[in-house]
């Protein structure tokens, strides 16, 4: 029996630049749902390895990962299958769509929005996420996609509050309402701040600005430099697992950055304390992965000198990705990466 048409999908875009903590956002969400409402997620990574479908498929929500540059340049065409395949299988009633930090968001909204999906997705608000100390400096000042972030937003909110003095919180506010748009100027109320991504589930079921719901903060279609090649691992079908001492590489660049990671055997176990030290080390704009240790499955993610790490339920593969605005030496960074191993779990 034919199945009905899929209407009126809830959908929200979750933004913010890296390490702002936009997948502990969505792992809060997801633990706070509404019961009668079936969720998915549609990731997009800047790497071509793919770290945070991993942590949010610990969840038990339906996710769909989409590796390797903006889900609108590079991966376009990706996206496309991706998210039609992820509300042909899940049937949504909501879907959360996390862009890389590094995506163009205004032509992810164009994309939701087009024709072939008037029917289908209703887009509610945009949300960025933001860290205070980020906001302050004048090297994410000046930066192209942190301004997109925020002009096409309907929310803001700062994370990691609790690592911001009063002083960085209020000259954020300040900036953030110079550049945000009129909505957020006229709005006198303080902008929302949270700690470690728990931001209220509430703001998904507030409707668009009107000032975003028309093109004005979306602008012309932006100049995109010659397409790059499609993600090396393509979300269609799940890679075969690594073999011990074989590790699976992949690196992508763009915009001035760059990405490379590894897929490695979960046979291969490490040493937790020393593997953080070294990554400590590698002084990377953001470091995350999952691996097998001496006490279980541990996540990490390293933004700026600041660490979170835990433990996860069991996964079929470790992965390790770094993301840098200097190229990456491979052999170096695996060389002190495998110093942290242990024997080799055969």
């Amino acid at each position: 029996m034919a199945q009905d048409p899929i209407q009126s999908v809830q959908a929200n875009l979750l933004l913010g630049f890296l390490g702002v903590g936009k997948t502990s956002a969505i792992r809060h969400l997801i633990g706070h749902r509404p019961q009668d409402e079936r969720w998915a997620v549609l990731v997009n990574e800047f790497g071509e390895i793919g770290v945070d479908a991993t942590l949010i498929g610990d969840t038990g929500i339906a996710v769909k990962q989409i590796p390797g540059g903006c889900m609108c340049c590079a991966a376009g065409p990706v996206t496309r299958v991706a998210l039609n395949a992820l509300l042909r299988q899940e049937r949504p009633d909501r879907l959360l769509i996390e862009p890389s930090g590094l995506g163009h968001p205004a032509d992810i909204i164009r994309l939701l929005q087009a024709p072939e999906y008037q029917t289908v997705l209703e887009l509610g608000a945009v949300i960025t996420l933001l860290d205070p100390r980020h906001v302050i400096q004048k090297r994410y000042q000046d930066h192209p996609l942190f301004n997109d972030q925020i002009r096409v937003a309907d929310h803001w909110l700062f994370n990691k509050t609790d690592l911001c003095s009063p002083e960085i919180l209020d000259q954020a506010e300040a900036w953030v309402r110079g550049h945000s748009g009129a909505q957020a100027a006229a709005d006198r109320a303080p902008l929302p701040r949270i700690t470690q991504g728990q931001m209220p589930v509430q703001l998904l079921y507030s409707p668009r600005l009107p000032s975003t719901i028309e093109s004005d903060a979306l602008g012309p279609a932006a100049t995109r430099p010659a397409p790059l090649a499609l993600p090396t691992l393509d979300w269609r079908s799940v890679p075969q697992a690594p073999e011990p001492g074989h590790w699976v590489a992949a690196s992508h660049s763009a915009d001035g950055f760059h990405s490379l990671g590894w897929r490695i055997s979960a046979r291969e176990h490490w040493q937790s304390e020393q593997l953080l030290e070294a990554l400590y080390s590698l002084d990377c704009l953001r470091i995350k992965g999952v691996v097998k240790s001496e006490s279980g499955w541990l996540w990490f993610n390293l933004a700026e000198g600041e660490l979170s790490a835990g433990n996860c339920g069991e996964q079929t593969e470790s992965i390790i990705e770094l993301i840098h605005d200097e190229p990456l030496n491979c052999d170096r960074i695996r060389a002190q990466l495998e110093s942290c191993r242990r024997a080799m779990a055969l």
